[in-house]
């Protein structure tokens, strides 16, 4: 009976512990999304360099990041504003960190670059984040602003709504006349006065010195060397053998095996499984009806995200009525949630 108890408890343990692990998981990317509200954090758009000073005609470039904090960004919608008065805008290289790019266009009447890009690959990219590099060319003297808007949308891995917006790192460029170095003037080098040249003196006739007599040197006397006494040997003391007894051998006695009971085979009840139902995911991603989330369904969003919807599809997966760049969520999510049906 306690073992049919302990293999039911085993059987009950395992069953919610498959079914308690996704659900923990969102959970935990729920929570962490609550904290960074509560917490004021959020992902920001960073120009760098954020200040520099050009010369007129001059061409350079300025890197567009995204800082993502604690999240992992997996498409983002945004817009960019360019002082068109000052610079002129050149061109805009989205970087590899999305591999799929719908929007990458430039107004010149508004100076406004907008660009939509999304990860579908299975790793979103993590920390800061290269959005692209933006290409400018300096035309008018003064100062250059490029401001990522306030109001853009960046989704990622867990999250059903847009991530929360920080503040944005901006960019000013000066564009200014280089002032000219000016030239210093050579200090003329002053002309020596000449030496007057003296006559030569006359020498004076060199006094030789007198050899001195060399004494004769005394014999040293040898000295004569003490002997050294030898030692007498210290005789070594033999030593006496140690007599080691000998023990009596003790009798093993050999114990005598006592037969064990035979216990009585109880019969094993086998538990009936109660099905357990599966959990709704909070991520919708079918648009074509299905029954199952794949890159059709991608290629659904994408079609009506950037034309029309397809006849007999549901591109508004959050039903809020808009296709945009929360359905991509929906879908990107529905791909890495266990608990979706995928095609």
């Amino acid at each position: 009976m306690t073992n049919l108890r302990s293999k039911r408890n085993i059987f009950i343990f395992l069953v919610l512990l498959l079914v308690g692990i996704p659900l923990t998981v969102f959970l935990a990317l729920k929570q962490q999304d609550i904290r960074s509200r509560a917490g004021g954090g959020g992902v920001q758009f960073e120009m760098s360099p954020q200040i520099a000073t050009k010369a007129p005609n001059e061409t350079f470039s300025i890197d567009v990041n995204l800082n993502s904090g604690v999240f992992s960004p997996a498409g983002l919608d945004t817009t960019i504003t360019i002082d068109k008065d000052i610079v002129d805008f050149v061109s805009f290289t989205p970087a590899s960190s999305f591999d799929t790019i719908i929007n990458n266009s430039y107004s010149a009447s508004s100076g406004i670059l907008r660009i939509t890009a999304v990860d579908v690959s299975n790793t979103p990219p993590t920390g800061t984040v290269k959005v692209g590099t933006l290409t400018l060319h300096a035309k008018n003297v003064g100062t250059a602003t490029v401001t990522a808007q306030n109001d853009p949308q960046v989704v990622g891995l867990g999250q059903s709504t847009a991530l929360p917006i920080g503040t944005n790192l901006n960019g000013s460029y000066t564009i200014a006349v280089p002032t000219p170095t000016p030239i210093p003037t050579a200090t003329p080098i002053p002309t020596n006065t000449p030496v007057p040249t003296v006559p030569p003196l006359t020498p004076t006739p060199t006094l030789l010195p007198t050899d001195t007599p060399t004494s004769t040197p005394i014999p040293t006397a040898t000295p004569t060397p003490t002997p050294i006494p030898t030692a007498t040997p210290i005789p070594t003391a033999t030593p006496t053998p140690t007599i080691i007894p000998t023990g009596t051998p003790i009798p093993t006695q050999i114990p005598t095996n006592t037969p064990a009971p035979t216990n009585t085979p109880v019969p094993t009840t086998i538990p009936t499984d109660t099905p357990t139902p599966t959990p709704a995911s909070q991520f919708v991603g079918d648009a074509n009806g299905d029954g199952c989330t794949g890159i059709l369904d991608f290629g659904i969003w994408l079609t009506a995200f950037q034309q029309a919807p397809l006849p007999n599809t549901n591109p508004d997966l959050n039903g809020d009525g808009s296709i945009n760049i929360l359905d991509f969520a929906q879908w990107y999510n529905a791909m890495h949630d266990p608990i979706v049906v995928k095609c």
